[in-house]
This record gives structure tokens, sequence and C-alpha cells, in this order.
């Protein structure tokens, strides 16, 4: 069986990206459920993508979740392996994003600086190709992909009420 998981295939790329809410002040409830980068925080669908690997690329997809919720995340035309989940401090993590959105942080915060345990490995049931991934609360989830469909695809939370309410981006497998 063909495995992206301790193969010698290169690693390309790593991608930090967040899931996360904007909140409403007046009663603390999600206005907003965003998918993003770990610099720039929650985009729209419409902003400009952020994820764009090379035709045949393969690539470690950090999936931060800073929500209270599990997200299924899906990739259109990608199947990828699941390869485990780390805690996180995740207040801490938003602080530090906040930061350097603000400009009072030189770089994007590695969400990895803020784990509070080891990693765990992905569950038994998740061994083998997969094209959606439960991204725990509060967690950093990684999976490993190659990207060998050129095109332009989307990535998005599995669930309706999500998916509809922005918590889906656009992702291009680029060929040049």
């Amino acid at each position: 069986r063909l495995s992206l998981v301790g193969s010698e295939m290169c690693i390309r790329d790593r991608r930090d990206l967040v899931l996360t809410e904007e909140m409403q002040t007046e009663n603390n409830i999600p206005s907003r459920i965003l998918l993003g980068t770990a610099g720039r925080g929650g985009l729209s669908f419409s902003d400009e993508i952020t994820e764009d690997p090379f035709l045949g690329d393969t690539e470690i997809w950090r999936l931060v979740n800073l929500t209270g919720d599990a997200h299924p995340i899906h990739l259109h035309m990608v199947h990828f392996q699941v390869l485990d989940r780390t805690y996180i401090d995740a207040d801490s993590l938003m602080l530090a994003q906040k930061e350097y959105q603000d400009g009072d942080r030189a770089t994007p915060p590695d969400p990895m600086e803020f784990a509070t345990r080891d990693p765990e490995p992905a569950n038994g049931w998740e061994a083998g190709w997969k094209d959606t991934v439960s991204a725990s609360p509060w967690m950093v989830t990684r999976v490993v992909a190659n990207f060998d469909l050129p095109g332009l695809y989307v990535w998005h939370c599995h669930i309706l009420e999500h998916e509809d309410n922005e918590m889906m981006r656009p992702f291009l497998v680029r060929t040049e």
C-alpha cells in the first residue's frame, strides 16, 4: 500500500491553518465561524487564496482549532493521512496572533510553541487515506497530503451551518 507517512517523499511545505470564531460582544455567541491562516486569522471565502501548492507537492497542513467545537474538515479532490493531534493553549496562541496582526510581533506565531502536551498519534480507525478529518477543539491536527490534481478547489467544515457561514476557503493546485 502506498503511504505518505514514513515515506521518502519530500515534504515541500507546511501550512498553519486556523479554525476560528468571531464572537458577538453583546451575548458572546459566534457571529461567524472562519478558516484562515495562523498569521492572518480568520478569512472570508472571497479573500485572496492563501493555500496554493504546486501540482505534485506534498504538504503537512496543521489545522489549528481555536474553537470549542470539533469540526469535520474536508479537502476537495485531495487524499491525505492523519498524523497526530496536539493540545494547545488556544488563548495564548490567539493573543500572539493578535500581536502579530497589530505589528507587535515580527513573525506569525508557531502553534506548536503553545503545545500543552505531547502529540497524540492518529486513532487506529484513521489509518489510510482520508478526505475528511475531525479537527478537535483546542488542538492542532496534522495531516500530510499530496496535491496530484491541478485546479481550483475548496476546503471547508462539513457541518452545513458552518460551511454556509463562511467556514469554507478556496485552494489552488498550481501548475506554474
